[in-house]
């Protein structure tokens, strides 16, 4: 039987006398797409945040590839190759879609002396990043700023993946969308799943548009993992029921 990418095991996490995670298991598996569900304050940001290095658990372990380790930082997760969007995407406004996708890893070329930026060669892989997931886009040098939500998040994505990513964490990609936009990222998300490296984990309040990407989902309620299920369509009110009551 396939053993998880990754495992989260007994994760207990307080803040003061709020117990926002008591003893939660998570797993994910190499190249699924994984729903994180729960009401507010189920504990779903505080799990990712820990995952991804941005908060220290009280207890337990983390494995990943069945090898134990301290997610102790970012920067730490990030070198296991743990991405996360948020809400907020961090995109910078001002700039434009390649030198977003490329903050932080420009491509530089040597002329003489001098290194400068590699502009021809960042717009060659940022078209290679975006058609990878489905999405053509017509002027990459246009601000950020101008650009629609379902374009940006699909801009966020993508520096994600450029960066070797092995787990990327959505969080809630389709909120604040249109119809269309939202269609366009649910599809931008399906199509990750073409390659076999990346797991992808969707933490999302809107189960119409998890019965249509994931392939599994676990809820959490009150800090607690109430169950997990596949998903399916025969599944959503059995899913919606834990969501609601903790109970199946």
């Amino acid at each position: 039987m396939q053993r998880p990418f990754i495992e989260m095991r007994n994760i207990t996490k307080k803040f003061g006398g709020v117990e926002a995670l008591k003893n939660v298991d998570f797993e994910v598996y190499q190249n699924e797409i994984l729903a994180l569900l729960g009401d507010n304050g189920a504990g779903k940001s505080t799990l990712i945040k820990i995952l991804s290095g941005a908060e220290k658990k009280d207890s337990g372990d983390i494995l990943i590839e069945q090898k134990k380790v301290e997610l102790s930082n970012t920067r730490i997760a990030r070198n296991f190759g743990i991405q996360t969007v948020y809400q907020d995407l961090a995109l910078a406004e001002s700039i434009s879609a390649v030198k977003n996708i490329f903050l932080g890893k420009e491509i530089l070329r040597h002329i003489l002396f001098f290194r400068i930026l590699n502009h021809s060669e960042m717009n060659i892989r940022s078209r290679k990043l975006l058609s990878s997931i489905g999405l053509q886009m017509g002027n990459l040098n246009e601000e950020v700023e101008v650009l629609s939500g379902g374009q940006r998040q699909a801009i966020a994505i993508a520096r994600a993946l450029a960066l070797s990513v092995k787990l990327l964490i959505l969080d809630e990609p389709t909120a604040a969308m249109g119809v269309h936009e939202s269609a366009m990222i649910l599809e931008v998300i399906k199509g990750l799943r073409n390659n076999e490296k990346i797991s992808v984990v969707i933490i999302s309040h809107n189960l119409d548009h998890v019965i249509k990407i994931a392939d599994r989902a676990i809820i959490l309620k009150n800090g607690e993992r109430v169950g997990d299920a596949r998903i399916s369509k025969q599944n959503y009110n059995k899913i919606l029921r834990m969501i609601v009551s903790g109970k199946a």
